[in-house]
Order: structure tokens, then C-alpha cells, then sequence
């Protein structure tokens, strides 16, 4: 008897937020607009920042931020950063961001990018690494990109 095909992998959800993102952003979604060619490199970046994010791959994300990288969360909260600057330390927060909360996949509600600035508001739900504890948080992060890699990652959190 042959054993059934095996079915895919599952994605991870963050990977698949930055599929989403890309979706989003182009006319599959419906966009209305017209995107520079500046503006799709820096939401593909995204989109490989996401997966390898997912993939627990940050020699892959080193190499999407600029030396002088910066990371900040705002918000309420426990929150893992608050802010970084520079490769190595926005680095860390990033992996230190991520490692916190166990998604059940963030939902994309908008994404827009003018220039070198990509902006995404989004919702998710999970838990917390830490405590199992659920979450629910509507989010907005900003993106500014520099010579084709992230210069500023903002990340603006409500719960």
C-alpha cells in the first residue's frame, strides 16, 4: 500500500504576514495606486525580513538592516524594547521582539509606502512566550529604508 503524499509545511504565521503584506500592497488586493520602483524593492525587502524572521535566520535580517539601524516599540506595557541603535542592537530587539510572543497570525488591515517610508497597520492575537497569557493588539509599524535596507523600524502598539 503507498502512503499518501505528505502535505506542505505549514507556514509560519509571520511569514505568511509578510506574504500578506505583499498582497496588500499590490494590485491582487485590490491597490489602487501605482507603486514606484523604490517603494515594491522596499515592501519585497519586507517580505524576506518576515521570512527569515520566521525562520529564526538573523544573519539574513542583519543583512536587510544599515549599520546605524534603529528599533523602537511604543506603547503600553511589558514591552522587550523600548529602543536600539545600531546593527548589532536593533538586531537583538528584533530576535528579542519576536521571541516574546507566540502569534496566531497578525491580519493586515493596510499597507501604504511613499518614497522610502512603508507604513502597515495591522491586528494580532496570541500569547505571550513567557506566561501563555493571550494577547490582542492593533498595531501600526513604520518602516524608513536607506540605500535599499532599513534604516528605522517603528513599532507603535495598542492593546
Amino acid at each position: 500500500m503507498t502512503k499518501p503524499p505528505a502535505s506542505p509545511p505549514a507556514i509560519h504565521p509571520i511569514e505568511q504576514y509578510g506574504l500578506d503584506l505583499r498582497g496588500a500592497f499590490t494590485r491582487e488586493r485590490g491597490a489602487v495606486h501605482v507603486a514606484s520602483g523604490a517603494e515594491n524593492r522596499h515592501v519585497e525587502t519586507l517580505v524576506r525580513f518576515y521570512a527569515a524572521v520566521a525562520a529564526r535566520r538573523m544573519d539574513e535580517v542583519e543583512s536587510l538592516l544599515c549599520d546605524d539601524a534603529r528599533f523602537t516599540i511604543h506603547g503600553p506595557g511589558r514591552l522587550p524594547v523600548r529602543g536600539a541603535t545600531g546593527r548589532g542592537p536593533t538586531l537583538d530587539g528584533i530576535a528579542r521582539n519576536f521571541a516574546r510572543f507566540v502569534s496566531d497570525g497578525p491580519t493586515i488591515e493596510r499597507v501604504a509606502a511613499q518614497g522610502d517610508v512603508v507604513m502597515v497597520v495591522a491586528h494580532e492575537t496570541g500569547r505571550y512566550a513567557d506566561s501563555h497569557e493571550r494577547y490582542d493588539h492593533h498595531f501600526v509599524q513604520e518602516f524608513t529604508f536607506r540605500d535599499g535596507r532599513m534604516f528605522d523600524y517603528r513599532l507603535f502598539v495598542c492593546a
